[in-house]
């Protein structure tokens, strides 16, 4: 792994009581004030953001992590990505 790669969002899936879920860890950097927005698509088409439909866990100054409110199973496939916008 190079350097650059630790600064790489992961998707991975996580187990919290008996569901399971899509998850995105984000190590933030500290070059710039940045606002994170992680969005859940069920057709790469719609995308949404905000409690509705993920729930953060952990974000802190140098760590993000989030996943998604609808368990994996239930659905024929979920999508996750991250927005990320230069504070002015």
């Amino acid at each position: 792994m190079n350097a650059d790669q630790g600064n790489l969002p992961r998707v991975t899936s996580v187990r919290v009581e008996k569901k399971s879920y899509l998850q995105i860890v984000i190590n933030k950097m500290a070059i710039a004030p940045v606002d994170y927005a992680v969005e859940v698509s069920f057709d790469k088409r719609n995308w949404n953001s905000g409690e509705f439909f993920t729930k953060t866990v952990v974000d802190t100054p140098t760590r993000l992590l989030v996943h998604n409110s609808v368990d994996m199973h239930l659905l024929d496939s979920q999508f996750l990505r991250l927005a990320a916008k230069l504070q002015p």
